[in-house]
């Protein structure tokens, strides 16, 4: 897959949840957004721990972990754990990079479908 931006990651959210055959519970939305605007372009890959998404989102701890687990399920984030007092790394998962893509082929066109 090629390495895609924020802003292309986030339309991809976009439009996957509005054709979704799946509800996507609010909570997951906004921790992928949270996930996907800190993601670093190069790497393709975010840090982030559970009580910097508390903080950020003012959610608990609990509605965190089954957000991400949700949103793990539904590929849109894979999580990889690091180990004992270190953040998860997040990546987008293959629904969005699918998206993504796509967004990034018709921005590199000029606007022309090519795909």
């Amino acid at each position: 897959m090629e390495k895609v931006g924020t802003a292309f990651l986030l339309q991809a959210l976009g439009d996957y949840v509005y054709a979704s055959k799946e509800s996507v519970s609010p909570d997951v939305i906004s921790v992928v957004s949270i996930i996907l605007h800190h993601t670093n372009r190069d790497k393709q890959s975010c840090f982030m721990s559970a009580e910097r998404l508390m903080k950020l989102l003012s959610i608990t701890r609990m509605r965190v972990f089954r957000a991400i687990k949700e949103a793990d399920s539904l590929g849109l984030v894979i999580k990889r754990r690091q180990g004992r007092g270190k953040p998860n790394v997040y990546e987008p998962g293959r629904s969005l990079m699918e998206y993504a893509s796509k967004y990034a082929r018709l921005y590199k066109t000029g606007g022309k479908y090519d795909f």
